[in-house]
């Protein structure tokens, strides 16, 4: 990933990222500066179809969520066991594949999946308007 163009890219531009970028800039020995930024607001929602109306509802439902080794996929499933369930045998795991966004509004609307585990790229107030989907959490 890191040979050529791409490696001078990565030391030109400014990248955002949970625990992945670190992580390759470590590991691919590419000087970095980091800036950590607090927020008020979650970075991911859980959104539902209807008549899912808790996160305890999702027993036994077709969940999308990133890969449980991906910083994301460990914050959702820390939500998950707090909840009471336990991400591995209560909930059917759809794995999504990083970097299209907007599968998981695409599989909620085909009825692929009851909910998707999606991040601060789309708000999920309007996603719940357009949709009338429920935000569990």
């Amino acid at each position: 990933m890191a040979s050529g163009g791409h490696a001078e890219r990565l030391r030109r531009c400014i990248t955002i990222g949970v625990g992945g970028t670190p992580l390759s800039r470590l590991s691919r020995g590419i000087p970095w500066v980091a800036v950590t930024v607090n927020t008020h607001h979650p970075l991911f929602w859980f959104l539902a179809r209807p008549g899912i109306e808790s996160l305890e509802d999702l027993a036994g439902r077709r969940l999308a969520v990133h890969a449980p080794h991906t910083p994301p996929g460990c914050f959702a499933r820390i939500v998950l066991r707090k909840a009471g369930l336990d991400p591995d045998r209560d909930v059917h795991s759809v794995v999504r594949r990083p970097g299209d966004y907007g599968m998981d509004p695409r599989r909620l609307r085909a009825g692929e999946v009851d909910a998707a585990y999606v991040g601060s790229t789309m708000a999920p107030e309007a996603m719940v308007a357009e949709h009338g989907w429920k935000a569990l959490a």
